[in-house]
């Protein structure tokens, strides 16, 4: 295989356009004459840009890709009859691929021919990561890497349809200490996004409506979730495997980290704590507690938890530590509580069933209407929600 570069390759445009007829017609789609002359002009401002791209950002691309599927370098030559060492060369910009390498590696790894040559527009930084010991450097990497590659579509969607996303935090002067000034921050958060004291339906619509950007990932046990900034722009990564309380917690203590500022004395513990009392006080604020919790109480039914998570999406443990926290029942009761909850193994499978369907779909939204304004082509916008192009047009059937 030559390692020319693609503007050497007078072949280059045929071959691309003939690889995804190929694609499109094995998945039952095929390409219209426009979105082919799209295909040609994107693919001729590459090979003007190629220079650039192929030394410094299709050398990233590429290791990026070859991660996101957790793939090693041998894993990879082997699944292209190259060695390694070919590979590193193409991940280190000491050899330029050629439009036959780029067709095959677009394939192999799953993504489009022009992910390679995007500019790099997502870091995540400032993370606040939630894990366990088990959760291993790779893996960590990897879900990083799933996370910039999906928030830089959903970025590149809204600018597409001049989307100016802007997140007001209205905390940034609030110093947090104690559980004290949790629950003021949270009347104030509240108050700012118009929710009163009343039951969030959707946390994760609600926060995708005030502009933080989300995503659910297929993960095991290790992970929960974690947060971080892109420029100015707060996202969070969340398991898609856990219950619908425990999604809902866990959103709402990765916003404590992303908008609580805390006291710089305090520990990592501390911060910890504090945004689980958060999370908790978003899901049901002081006054609305202490009316359902019925006051103080020297005992309680487990009927009555029951009935209190699936009114608010909160887990049972989250209901008890929150009326512990703000002593509506004895440390006896809640110790009491706390010993039969590890006996029933109730901190792993907790009983009662929250029915909020927790879930969002804002960014597929955004792409069915980027693909229906012709703002980005049918075929990226079948790349970016993973359809082929049949299957996608089907869904953007214009209203005559």
């Amino acid at each position: 295989m030559g390692v020319k570069t693609l503007g050497e390759d007078e072949s280059s445009i045929q071959n691309f356009l003939n690889f995804e007829q190929k694609i499109d017609n094995r998945r039952n789609g095929r390409l219209t004459t426009r979105e082919k002359n799209t295909k040609i002009v994107n693919l001729l401002i590459r090979l003007i840009m190629s220079k650039e791209s192929l030394k410094n950002i299709f050398p990233f691309r590429l290791k990026n890709a070859r991660e996101l599927r957790g793939l090693t370098l041998r894993k990879l030559g082997n699944l292209l009859n190259l060695s390694h060492n070919a590979i590193h060369k193409y991940e280190t910009g000491q050899a330029a691929p050629d439009s036959l390498f780029l067709i095959q590696i677009a394939e192999v790894l799953h993504q489009p021919i022009d992910f390679f040559f995007r500019p790099l527009t997502v870091k995540l930084e400032n993370i606040d990561f939630r894990k366990k010991t088990k959760l291993g450097k790779n893996k960590v990497k990897q879900i990083y890497l799933e996370a910039e590659d999906y928030f830089e579509r959903y970025l590149f969607i809204e600018e597409s349809l001049g989307i100016v996303a802007r997140t007001v935090n209205p905390l940034v002067t609030q110093k947090i200490n104690s559980v004290v000034e949790i629950e003021q921050a949270v009347l104030l958060l509240r108050n700012h996004w118009n929710i009163g004291i009343d039951a969030i339906p959707n946390v994760l619509e609600l926060l995708e409506r005030e502009h933080f950007k989300i995503l659910l990932i297929d993960a095991d046990d290790n992970f929960d979730g974690f947060s971080g900034w892109s420029g100015d722009i707060p996202i969070i990564v969340l398991n898609k495997n856990r219950t619908a309380d425990r999604l809902r917690f866990t959103a709402l203590h990765e916003v404590g980290h992303l908008l609580l500022k805390f006291n710089s004395i305090l520990s990592d513990s501390d911060r910890e704590k504090l945004c689980h009392c958060f999370a908790g006080a978003m899901l049901i604020p002081k006054d609305l507690f202490w009316k359902e919790f019925g006051g103080v109480r020297k005992n309680i039914s487990f009927g009555e938890l029951e009935k209190i998570k699936q009114e608010y999406g909160i887990s049972i443990a989250a209901i008890m530590a929150r009326a512990n926290n703000l002593d509506f029942l004895s440390k006896d009761l809640y110790k009491s509580f706390c010993i039969r909850m590890r006996q029933n193994n109730w901190h792993k499978i907790e009983p009662g069933e929250c029915r909020i369907n927790e879930t969002s779909n804002r960014f597929y939204r955004l792409v069915l209407q980027a693909a229906a304004k012709e703002a980005v082509s049918m075929t990226l916008c079948a790349t970016f929600v993973g359809k082929s192009i049949g299957e996608f047009r089907k869904e953007v059937e214009l209203i005559p």
